[in-house]
């Protein structure tokens, strides 16, 4: 599973190398019979029950399944945009990854620039529930391999970064963004 913050903080070049990082590796499972990949897109919006145009709710996008998609569906990733915050934990919470046994890898590909954010779920609070769901997730089998992304290296961020997914979090440059793909192999 792959799984994208699609939060405001990544517009522009990041959002363009992650998504063009994640339709590739989407290609790659569409072509391969004992690959299956789905990709989700953390991000909020507006919730239309509440009369607040700022009122805003936690938003898991399921965008693509291998299992189910085609190409042309794949390449719809492309007209998403990335917007609203970063509810990192509670997104994660609700992914439906299949725990590992001796006939399958489960692996959750975490692409994030950093700090979850969304209305009173921020700061030590945030980054302790998100790691915690990445431990209950661990604790399924489920590999993690987690990609800090950032323009330069900002060690405070980086350090909850990692408080967050553990030995598994990896910065990644955007000018480098292959690096993800490149260690997938």
């Amino acid at each position: 599973h792959v799984s994208i913050d699609g939060s405001g903080s990544m517009e522009g070049t990041k959002w363009q190398q992650v998504l063009t990082n994640t339709i590739a590796l989407g290609y790659v499972a569409l072509k391969m019979d004992n690959i299956d990949l789905t990709i989700s897109i953390r991000t909020s919006g507006r919730n239309p029950n509440l009369s607040s145009k700022t009122a805003q709710i936690p938003l898991l996008i399921l965008a693509f399944d291998s299992k189910k998609h085609t190409l042309k569906d794949l390449k719809k990733l492309k007209y998403y945009r990335e917007d609203g915050l970063t509810p990192e934990g509670i997104c994660l919470e609700a992914l439906n990854i299949p725990n590992s046994s001796y006939y399958l890898d489960s692996y959750l590909i975490n692409m994030s620039d950093g700090m979850p954010t969304f209305s009173d779920y921020n700061g030590e609070e945030a980054i302790s529930d998100t790691a915690r769901v990445i431990k209950n997730i661990k604790k399924g089998g489920v590999n993690i391999l987690s990609y800090f992304i950032q323009d330069e290296y900002n060690e405070k961020a980086s350090n909850n970064f990692k408080q967050m997914y553990g030995k598994d979090a990896s910065f990644i440059d955007i000018n480098n963004i292959n690096e993800i793909t490149k260690t997938l192999n």
